[in-house]
């Protein structure tokens, strides 16, 4: 896995348990999504949820900075993904969301402006 998909991959646990964090009895709902990232952040505080997510977001601004050319061309959409999910996930916040997480949203009823990147 690259560092993108690695920083994807955490992001999206995250945003999904801290709506499952959120809303109670969400997690009887999540099905698939319910996968053991998500598990083991389930014990967590919504706060430590947000904290984790900051610390992420910074793992991904200095991706960002030290990725040129190619990489970061193959990279762009996970970062965005990824930007928007620790977002969701630090602030609990999830009304635009895109890939994955927006899937997830669905899933679970919600209807979130759906950001489309290309």
């Amino acid at each position: 896995m690259t560092r993108s998909s690695d920083l994807l991959s955490q992001s999206l646990a995250l945003a999904i348990a801290r709506y499952l964090t959120d809303h109670d009895g969400a997690a009887d709902r999540a099905g698939a999504w319910l996968d053991d990232d998500v598990r083991t952040r389930l014990d967590s505080t919504a706060e430590q949820i947000a904290e984790e997510a900051a610390t992420g977001l910074e793992e991904l601004d200095q991706w960002r900075d030290e990725t040129v050319g190619d990489e970061w061309e193959a990279g762009r959409v996970e970062f965005l993904q990824a930007q928007l999910n620790f977002q969701s996930a630090r602030t609990g916040f999830f009304s635009t969301a895109a890939g994955s997480l927006a899937d997830f949203l669905t899933d679970m009823g919600e209807s979130p402006d759906r950001l489309e990147e290309h």
